[in-house]
């Protein structure tokens, strides 16, 4: 294409601020208006000039959208981009990463594409978010990515990366949690709010009247979700003035207070995990201090579950006599030191690695609707022998007593 010196001045002025970083891969480019303004010269010498830096690889044009500033995974042949990064927040080893990963595997097997899964490389807190937004940042300069799974971690702070991401183009699929900020990508989940509604509607139907919901945070978008189910169940059951929800709080026991455990299937199954264990005896102190008591608990996730339990028996309530419990997860089908006791909702471990595998495919393949999709998969209810019919035995006075003082 033929140049002008006017023309070949806006292209290094676009450059040079790709380079300073005023302009981010992934970022639109300014409009025609704003940069035939910026730099005093007419929309044509600017179209040239777009047109220009289009040619060279500094920028994408797609249909139906603002030009983009390239990454270093735009320039890239697409017969490199061979690899599907993975991110898991958890460990992957953890009884949900394991299917959740041979469900990717098992959906790769047979294309040219293969995984590379990274994990945090400790499991603290600030560890977890530093690594997530590392890995984010580098995606956007890896070569030979043709797209990314991501299972990320519900308290990181790294939406701007994620957006960029989002913009540069590399086709992202979000596990469990939806991208963050309602920015348009593909995500696959559990239908939480219709599973939850389930796991209450079973202690109805069993006859179940004071159904109290526990859950750990009021954060994650998971758990406001199984928490939203509950309420649903409640109100349609016309039982909305009876619903009570305990949340546990960040607080640690006081010295001395006496933190028992039952001996019976629950407490078997547990790690001697002391995070749990005080976070369960405040539960329960809660629970214990409700008048009337309550004969049925709905539990926002298994493992908290497990914990309530056993420190339930271990103040005397006999599961599921004197209280049912439901949990969430199914931990028990995946993590096989578990008692298989707990009557909880069954989550698509493997599912989500094979549908989001499936929705990443079609991006790169570029069969994929230009909205974004979301897969949300049925969790369903599991009974085991931690419901039944309520009793309307009570509870002894010494145990009550226990629990309010």
């Amino acid at each position: 294409m033929k140049t002008t010196p006017t023309v070949r001045s806006v292209v290094d002025a676009v450059r040079e601020q790709i380079r300073e970083g005023a302009l981010a891969p992934g970022r639109h480019l300014p409009s025609e208006m704003e940069l035939s303004t910026q730099f005093r010269v007419s929309r044509g010498s600017i179209r040239k000039a777009i047109e220009l830096l289009v040619e060279a690889g500094d920028v994408v044009r797609r249909a139906h959208s603002r030009p983009t500033i390239a990454g270093g995974r735009v320039s890239t042949p697409s017969s490199l981009r061979t690899d599907v990064y993975v991110w898991v927040a958890q460990t992957i080893a953890d009884d949900s990463s394991l299917p959740f990963l041979q469900g990717i595997s098992r959906s790769l097997a047979g294309t040219p594409y293969r995984m590379a899964v990274r994990e945090p490389s400790m499991q603290v807190g600030n560890v977890i978010r530093a690594d997530e937004r590392q890995f984010l940042t580098d995606l956007l300069h890896k070569p030979s990515a043709a797209g990314a799974i991501i299972w990320r971690d519900v308290w990181a702070n790294d939406e701007d990366v994620i957006e960029q991401l989002i913009k540069s183009g590399l086709p992202v699929v979000f596990v469990d949690s939806a991208a963050p900020a309602g920015l348009p990508a593909d995500h696959v989940g559990t239908g939480n709010i219709a599973s939850a509604r389930r796991c209450v509607e079973h202690l109805l139907e069993l006859g179940h009247r004071r159904i109290v919901c526990v859950t750990d945070s009021e954060v994650p978008q998971t758990l406001i979700d199984r928490v939203t189910g509950y309420h649903r169940a409640m109100r349609q059951a016309g039982l909305a003035d009876y619903a009570k929800v305990i949340v546990r709080d960040r607080d640690t026991l006081p010295e001395g207070v006496e933190k028992p455990i039952g001996r019976g299937i629950y407490a078997r199954s547990l790690a001697k995990d002391s995070f749990y264990h005080d976070i369960a005896h405040r539960i329960v102190l809660k629970i214990l201090a409700l008048d009337p008591l309550p004969t049925a608990l709905f539990i926002s996730y298994d493992v908290l579950a497990y914990w309530v339990c056993a420190v339930l028996e271990g103040y005397g309530v006999k599961i599921p006599d004197q209280m049912s419990v439901v949990g969430f997860d199914w931990r028990a089908h995946w993590d096989k030191t578990l008692a298989d006791a707990l009557t909880t909702a069954s989550q698509d471990f493997e599912g989500f690695g094979r549908y989001s595998a499936d929705l990443v495919l079609d991006r790169i393949e570029g069969t994929a609707p230009i909205a974004a999709r979301h897969v949300l998969l049925d969790a369903p209810l599991i009974i085991r022998s931690s419901t039944t019919t309520p009793q309307f035995t009570r509870l002894d006075s010494t145990l009550v007593g226990t629990s309010q003082g």
